[in-house]
């Protein structure tokens, strides 16, 4: 038995006792149809600590975007939640959502589906609610050099790219050169480098969210 997301399974996965079950005769089980699901993880402290700061500083307007926002993230295991208004149309509300304390950060449609189910009826009854998953648009960071080249320096360089798309991407809002060069210079150990790519500010559509996609050295 596994808490949380980890416990989790498939249709057709075998189960194997960690010690035998008075009463049971077998060495093993199989999960049936549709499987084991809606485990999620535990939230952190940090987590909670934000949706109460946040259920102080933002009021409800009857159906303003930060509503639909707070609606969204009032289901476990959402952690990010954007409101986007006439995306798909007049009178459509776009709400993108993501899980980053899941394995699989992006939602899939079950969990899409549960968000939308939660939002109809809070939602005001002229409006067209739609839940999707944002595109995950990879940025893979080119370096030419970096000083001293070691293993301990690619590991805080790619470490501190990483911290800065977990504090700074946001759904449609661009990556800016100026901080990816500040993110590198911060990495500890680090004395110079070049980066050939990217070589200005990273751009996001409407319903992109800019993520890590990597580092290739020597490039």
């Amino acid at each position: 038995l596994e808490a949380g997301s980890l416990g989790n399974a498939d249709a057709g996965l075998t189960l194997t006792p960690v010690q035998p079950i008075a009463g049971i005769v077998g060495n093993s089980f199989t999960v049936l149809a549709p499987g084991l699901s809606g485990g999620v993880a535990r939230e952190s402290l940090e987590s909670l600590r934000s949706r109460v700061i946040r259920s102080y500083r933002v009021i409800p307007h009857g159906g303003a975007a930060s509503d639909y926002e707070t609606w969204a993230l009032e289901v476990p295991g959402v952690t990010r939640a954007w409101c986007r208004g006439g995306l798909l149309g007049p009178g459509t509300v776009t709400v993108f959502i993501m899980r980053d304390d899941d394995p699989q950060p992006v939602p899939n449609d079950e969990q899409l589906a549960e968000v939308q189910e939660y939002i109809e009826p809070l939602r005001p009854v002229t409006a067209e609610v739609h839940v999707q998953r944002p595109v995950q648009v990879p940025v893979v960071y080119r370096f030419k050099s970096v000083n001293p080249d070691t293993t301990a320096v690619r590991a805080a360089v790619e470490a501190q790219l990483r911290d800065l798309h977990n504090r700074e991407a946001d759904l449609g809002v661009p990556l800016l050169i100026s901080h990816i060069r500040e993110a590198i210079s911060s990495a500890g150990g680090e004395y110079d480098y070049t980066l050939t790519a990217p070589a200005a500010d990273v751009p996001a559509g409407q319903s992109e969210l800019l993520t890590f996609g990597g580092c290739v050295w020597g490039a």
